[in-house]
């Protein structure tokens, strides 16, 4: 990946990051209740996700346009892992929304079965993926 890659100017991605703490601190649990070991409400959890990758378009930013996601590149995706992490925030960002469009866009280029529709499910907020 180059430069020329990202899409946003600094200021954008300023704002982003800003945008994306500004959430956390608002709509998130705060960071003492969000402890290691302690085990959370898995319902909340995906409510969380749902609302924030629906909200502020963090679900997607990796997903190719073709798929109905941003087309971002992985400074944008990091820039928001960036934030996510100042604010401790429990939620399934790596694994639904930088390492499964990964994955899923080279399955989905090699024309395995459901790897498109998983990827448009992803970028539509409809869907938490794990990676093991």
């Amino acid at each position: 990946m180059s430069v020329a890659d990202v899409r946003l100017s600094e200021e954008e991605l300023t704002d982003l990051a800003a945008a994306v703490a500004g959430y956390c601190a608002e709509r998130l649990p705060a960071p003492t209740t969000a402890r290691p070991g302690t085990r959370r409400d898995p319902e909340r959890v995906r409510s969380e996700w749902y609302s924030a990758a629906g909200e502020l378009g963090i679900g997607s930013l990796l997903i190719g346009e073709a798929h109905g996601g941003a087309g971002a590149s992985l400074v944008e995706a990091g820039r928001v892992a960036e934030a996510l992490g100042a604010s401790l925030a429990a939620l399934p960002y790596l694994s639904t929304a930088v390492f499964a469009p990964v994955l899923l866009a080279g399955l989905a280029a090699g024309g395995a079965a459901g790897a498109a529709e998983q990827l448009a499910a992803v970028a539509a907020g409809d869907s938490i993926v794990a990676v093991g």
